[in-house]
């Protein structure tokens, strides 16, 4: 039987996780989060994916405080949450092409749940 080796704080720094994931109203793409750890800090980003296999998968957003990403009933659109300085905010992003936009301007708080 081999031994098993523990992990080491340093190499936590490796491990990659992915959750949440969310699939389109046509049932052809999957969105899920990415997190992994850069420079001491978590980093965490939404990825698109087709579900049959077809599609290699693509980083959608690269702030690195993404979250819970949502379709749009017509799956044109993905709203998601994203940490800054201002706290966190709701934005959109356009599955066509583009920048992610600011949908929220909250003074202050937390979104639990999108």
């Amino acid at each position: 039987m081999a031994k098993k080796k523990l992990i080491t704080p340093e190499e936590l720094d490796n491990l990659v996780s992915v959750g949440n994931p969310q699939i389109s109203p046509d049932g052809s793409q999957m969105l899920y989060t990415r997190k992994c750890v850069k420079d001491g800090v978590n980093h965490t980003t939404i990825w698109i994916a087709g579900t049959k296999g077809s599609k290699k998968p693509r980083q959608l957003t690269t702030n690195g405080k993404d979250g819970m990403p949502r379709w749009s009933p017509d799956g044109t659109q993905v709203a998601f949450i994203r940490g800054g300085e201002t706290g966190i905010q709701i934005y959109t992003i356009d599955m066509d092409g583009g920048e992610a936009q600011q949908l929220t301007n909250f003074p202050e708080g937390t979104i639990a749940e999108l």
